[in-house]
């Protein structure tokens, strides 16, 4: 199983895996319901990552910009703490995507993004 690299949600079974590692690969499909809860949004790439809280499958409906493949969910945060760049967030993405991202509450307190 290659982790390192990809995360365990994207790792792939190398040749001849053992018992164990077929088992725990095998919760991969399990696991994927999961949903990034936004702290600092260092963490959450916004077209790659679940973190719209309405529905941890769904992802943004506007299409992923070219050069922005990388965009992280605090790119889209201002320097005051707990605030959207709705600027931003307007120019970048889909009415439905806008009211969605500005309706995700942001913490007050510097936190780590966290899987749930």
């Amino acid at each position: 199983c290659i982790l390192s690299k990809t995360g365990f949600l994207n790792a792939k079974l190398r040749h001849g895996p053992s018992f164990v590692w077929r088992s725990i690969f095998s919760s991969q499909d399990v696991i994927r319901g999961y949903k990034w809860c936004i702290g600092k949004g260092a963490n959450v790439n916004v077209w790659k990552d679940s973190w719209f809280f309405t529905d941890p499958n769904i992802l943004l409906e506007t299409p992923m910009i070219k050069g922005l493949e990388s965009l992280q969910v605090c790119d889209l945060m201002t320097e005051k703490i707990a605030c959207w760049d709705e600027i931003l967030v307007e120019k970048l993405f889909s009415p439905v995507d806008v009211i969605v991202i500005l309706s995700i509450s942001l913490s007050t307190r510097q936190v780590e993004d966290n899987i749930i």
